[in-house]
């Protein structure tokens, strides 16, 4: 099968990631680890939530795929997660939106220029388009994107997320042990199906120590406690019709209300999913793929 090969519906995400070319980019502090999908001169950008890696992107490349789609896709490892290794500093959200820039400016001077991000992610492209503006459209997916009242909210109150993060089991003995530990719990009952698997196979890494996440909870914690995660709000206000707002029914970060005002601060477009909860890509692939194909003009 050669990469420019489309995927059926019933091709296993193992498949999917097969035909998958690894590259890396260059960076003056961190290299970023990314997988691409070859295809025509069309170009999407996917930048994954906080903890998780380029890979959870193939049930929606699968997707892109079934439904003809041929554009290049690139997934990125943001920086401290997956393949791509931490900098030397912590982590900003700027960071992160220069992460995307980078992945941009790299693959997107053929034709039309997607970003498409998810939480941490969905704040990376936003906030990359409104720094650096390289994508023709965007879209956003429960976008880590607080107003200045929520921000002060978790510095004066306190930030469950970070809070969660630093309490994360690190390691496992075996992968199967932290699958069957995942599967376990409720929140990810509503992933599709190998969606799971396809996170602890490749969220980990074998050490001597044991199966071991590549995202260290630390980092991930800090990620949740970025500083300039109110500069961002007010960087996104406007962008416009060229962004579409994908939220969740079911979302603890995006109610209904904080939905509404987050797509009317962008000037987005808002699609709102019903019977799903913020792991949009991983339990709704599809959906995803028909607001990224229809970003794409198809």
């Amino acid at each position: 099968m050669d990469a420019t090969t489309r995927l059926a519906s019933s091709s296993t995400l193992e498949d999917v990631l097969a035909v998958a070319a690894r590259r890396t980019v260059p960076g003056d502090d961190v290299d970023l680890a990314v997988a691409v999908w070859e295809g025509d001169e069309d170009v999407v950008v996917f930048a994954h939530a906080t903890g998780f890696h380029k890979e959870i992107w193939a049930p929606t490349v699968r997707a892109l795929r079934a439904m003809d789609v041929g554009a290049t896709l690139v997934a990125v490892d943001l920086r401290g997660h997956g393949d791509s290794p931490e900098p030397d500093r912590g982590p900003s959200v700027w960071d992160y939106a220069g992460d995307v820039a980078r992945v941009a400016e790299t693959f997107g001077r053929r034709g039309r220029l997607v970003g498409v991000g998810h939480s941490l992610g969905g704040m990376a492209v936003a906030g990359c388009q409104a720094r650096f503006g390289p994508f023709d459209a965007v879209v956003v997916i429960d976008p880590a994107l607080l107003p200045p009242s929520a921000v002060e909210a978790m510095r004066t109150v306190g930030n469950p997320w970070a809070e969660a993060a630093r309490r994360r089991r690190p390691g496992f003995e075996t992968s199967e042990e932290a699958y069957r530990t995942f599967a376990a719990k409720e929140v990810f009952s509503t992933w599709a199906d190998g969606v799971l698997r396809l996170y602890v196979e490749h969220g980990f890494r074998q050490t001597r120590d044991g199966w071991m996440l590549k995202c260290r909870p630390a980092w991930e914690a800090a990620t949740f406690s970025q500083e300039d995660f109110g500069e961002v709000w007010e960087a996104v206000e406007g962008l416009g019709g060229s962004v579409t707002l994908v939220t969740a029914e079911h979302s603890v970060t995006h109610p209904n209300e904080l939905a509404e005002e987050t797509a009317a601060h962008l000037g987005a477009d808002h699609v709102r999913l019903p019977g799903i909860t913020h792991f949009v890509p991983m339990e709704a692939p599809e959906a995803v793929a028909v607001e990224v194909r229809r970003r794409l003009g198809r």
